[in-house]
């Protein structure tokens, strides 16, 4: 019982934060969304950054099934207001999702979907590092693809993001103690 409540608080917690973050008006972007382009990607990023690390935290609290059970539980509350409580859903995050999010899964679900294969499929240490990548390496290859000029890999990918993100998730991979191996997979 006091799990099953450790749990609920921690879901209701990262839930509480994604609200605030797409809410607060010193955070949120114009809610008209007739702000630039940049602006919205860019709290975008920052969300996915503090919501990765959050993530992180919590398989430090939590044992690693508990982790996977509260992930699948924010699944299903996302697929429930997408699908369910749609008006609720956007009025919550609208300021936070791309024009097609409005009415379909996010890009958080897929997150939180990733996370749970991850932290399923790979020990703790691994499963946190990749986690790592995608809440910090990603955003990092964004800004610096944005940053500085380079050929396009496709068409959404920059030789400088691409650098970046390598660079990132090296970085991440040592602080995690990784052999060269695993960085070097969990780099590309």
């Amino acid at each position: 019982m006091i799990l099953f409540i450790q749990v609920s608080i921690i879901v209701l917690l990262l839930v509480g934060l994604q609200i605030v973050m797409a809410t607060d008006r010193k955070l949120s972007i114009n809610r008209n969304n007739n702000e630039p382009h940049g602006t919205r990607e860019s709290q975008r990023r920052w969300q996915h950054a503090i919501t990765g690390r959050a993530l992180i935290l919590v398989s430090y609290i939590l044992p690693k099934d508990i982790c996977i059970y509260a992930l699948l539980v924010g699944m299903t509350i996302f697929y429930y207001l997408v699908y369910y409580q749609n008006n609720l859903f956007r009025q919550a995050f609208g300021p936070l999702l791309r024009p097609h999010e409005h009415e379909r899964l996010p890009g958080a679900f897929y997150f939180l979907l990733g996370t749970a294969i991850t932290t399923y499929c790979f020990p703790l240490t691994l499963a946190r590092y990749g986690v790592e990548c995608l809440a910090l390496a990603d955003p990092i290859a964004a800004w610096g693809g944005q940053a500085i000029q380079s050929p396009k890999i496709n068409d959404s990918s920059s030789l400088a993001g691409s650098l970046a993100c390598f660079i990132a998730a090296s970085i991440l991979g040592a602080l995690y103690g990784l052999s060269y191996v695993q960085i070097l997979a969990g780099a590309v």
